[in-house]
């Protein structure tokens, strides 16, 4: 039962890592198009 837990647990982990690293790939694009609107760096 333990064990079962545990791997669900590495299911639920490995899945949200999967999720972070998709909207911190989207977030990254929408800053390049918005720098690109803005006219580049504005920091």
């Amino acid at each position: 039962m333990k064990k079962d837990n545990v791997n669900a647990n590495v299911n639920v982990l490995e899945r949200l890592s999967e999720l972070l690293e998709k909207c911190l790939e989207s977030a990254a694009s929408i800053e390049r198009k918005m720098d690109a609107v803005i006219g580049g760096d504005v920091r």
